[in-house]
C-alpha cells in the first residue's frame, strides 16, 4: 500500500470504483477484443495481431475474448482493434502491429489508460471522442 492519505469520501469511493473496473477487465467479465481485418492483403497482418493479442491478454492473466471482424467502415489503412469494456466503452485503435499489443494490453487492458498515438475514436453511450 502506498503512503499516500485518502483526502475525502469522495477519493474512495473512486478508488474503490477504479478498482472495481480493474478486476472486471481481468475477469474478463464483457471484454472483448476484436480485430477488423479490413480489405484484402491487411488479413494476414489482422491475424497475426490476433494472435499476439491473444498471447499477451493470456500472459497477463487476463480473460478477455479476441475475434477477428470483416471491417469498421473507417476509411484507414493498417489494421484497426476495436476494445470494448464497461469501463471504456468502444475504443478503435489504427495502425495495429503486433509490436505494440504488449502497449496496447498493458497501456488500455491493466492500466484503464488509452494509447492516444493509436486512437482512431472512443465511444460511451452518448458521448463520442474522436483522435482524428
Amino acid at each position: 500500500m502506498s503512503g499516500k492519505k485518502i483526502g475525502s469520501y469522495e477519493e474512495l469511493l473512486q478508488l474503490s470504483e477504479d478498482a472495481r473496473r480493474k478486476i472486471l477487465v481481468r475477469e474478463g467479465s464483457d471484454v472483448m477484443v476484436s480485430v477488423c481485418t479490413g480489405g484484402p492483403g491487411n488479413e494476414t497482418q489482422a491475424h497475426e495481431v490476433a494472435r499476439a493479442l491473444a498471447k499477451e491478454i493470456g500472459k497477463r492473466g487476463l480473460r478477455a475474448r479476441v475475434g477477428l471482424k470483416e471491417s469498421t467502415g473507417l476509411p484507414v489503412t493498417g489494421t484497426v482493434v476495436e476494445v470494448r469494456t464497461p469501463r471504456d466503452g468502444v475504443v478503435l485503435y489504427g495502425d495495429v502491429t503486433p509490436d505494440i499489443v504488449p502497449v496496447l494490453v498493458k497501456e488500455h487492458l491493466l492500466e484503464g489508460q488509452i494509447v492516444r498515438e493509436h486512437l482512431l475514436s472512443q465511444s460511451r453511450g452518448e458521448t463520442f471522442r474522436t483522435g482524428l
